[in-house]
Order: structure tokens, then C-alpha cells, then sequence
């Protein structure tokens, strides 16, 4: 089996994605389609940069779903400290016409075509760690790894638990060390059933 895309079943994954909503982990930024994007994606920032203490070198996590027949599916997770401009600029790239060849822009553009119920929402970093993580202990060396790392695990735990079809890690990155790791452990678990 090839580990790099090892992900939960489709079924499961849709029913993590509802619980994920409900609670409140996966907060709606805006729609791929909304044509005043740009303007709904600052009002969203506006309205949460406070709310959440962020300083300039707070990791945030973002996803986006694809929304058909009822079904949830999470097409691919992202994680900067930056992801109000990295979101502006995949959001351009899918309403773009331009002529301009850029692997990057065409997968958003060809993306958007095929599937026009998109959404991107944000992660609730601390709250998906604080929930679904309760190993974690309160301490200054824990909370400083906490910080410097909290959206990486978040990010390789839900490209797991949501199936992200189009995820993949970056090769030299946290998220696949991160993803790896948790692979290890899934399957550590798996042989001792």
C-alpha cells in the first residue's frame, strides 16, 4: 500500500467533516464562487484577527470542501502564516481568464470549473488539538512546542480523518513529518488489534 495517500474511507471521512463543522472546528471563510471574495475574505479577517490573539508568527490552517449531493468532500488543506493573502491569491487564480500557464493557477482554475460548490473555512487550530489531542500537557516547553507546532499536526491529522483528495505534503516540511508519525501510530494500533 502507498503510505503517501493513506487516508480514512469516504464515508467516514464525510461524517468527520459534519462532526468538524458542527463543533465549530471548520469556520467558513467564504464561498469560491462569492464574486465580491475579496471583500468577504478581509471582513472574515477583520472580524477574527482579534478574536484569537494571533500574533505575525501564528500558524493558521485552512481547508477546502467540496459540497455535492449532500456529501462533504475535503479537497485539500493548507497551512501559512499568511493564509489571508494565500487565500486571495488562490481564489483570483480560480476566477482567473488570463492566458499566463502556472501549474499552480491552472489546478485552481480547472478545480473551479469542476466543482463550482466549493468553500474554504479555517481551522480552529486550538480547538481541534484541545479536542481530538489530550495528551497534550500544560507546561512552558510544552506550550512553546504547542505553538511552533500545532498547525502542522493539524493539518497532517485532518488530510488523514477528512481524505483530502488533492492534499499532499510539502517534501521537506513538518506536515509530512507530522503525517508519517501518525501513520506509524495508526498502523502501531492497527497490529495490536
Amino acid at each position: 500500500m502507498n503510505r503517501r495517500h493513506r487516508f480514512l474511507d469516504e464515508s467516514q471521512s464525510t461524517k468527520n467533516i459534519k462532526k468538524y463543522l458542527e463543533e465549530g472546528i471548520f469556520v467558513r471563510i467564504c464561498w469560491a464562487d462569492d464574486m465580491e471574495y475579496e471583500q468577504t475574505i478581509d471582513t472574515y479577517f477583520i472580524n477574527n484577527i482579534n478574536e484569537q490573539k494571533l500574533t505575525k508568527q501564528s500558524g493558521r490552517t485552512w481547508i477546502l470542501l467540496n459540497q455535492y449531493n449532500g456529501c462533504l468532500k475535503a479537497i485539500t488543506i493548507g497551512q501559512s502564516q499568511d493564509i489571508k493573502n494565500e487565500l486571495l491569491r488562490i481564489v483570483s487564480y480560480m476566477h482567473s481568464n488570463d492566458a499566463f500557464k502556472q501549474k499552480k493557477k491552472e489546478y485552481y482554475r480547472q478545480l473551479y470549473k469542476e466543482c463550482r460548490n466549493i468553500c474554504f473555512y479555517e481551522v480552529d487550530i486550538n480547538a481541534f488539538v484541545r479536542k481530538y489531542c489530550n495528551d497534550f500537557v500544560p507546561d512552558i516547553t510544552n506550550n512553546l512546542l504547542y505553538e511552533i507546532t500545532k498547525d502542522y499536526l493539524a493539518e497532517a491529522l485532518l488530510a488523514y480523518y477528512t481524505a483530502a483528495s488533492d492534499w499532499d505534503y510539502s517534501w521537506g516540511g513538518m506536515d509530512k513529518r507530522f503525517y508519517f508519525h501518525l501513520l506509524d501510530y495508526i498502523e502501531e494500533k492497527e497490529e495490536i488489534k
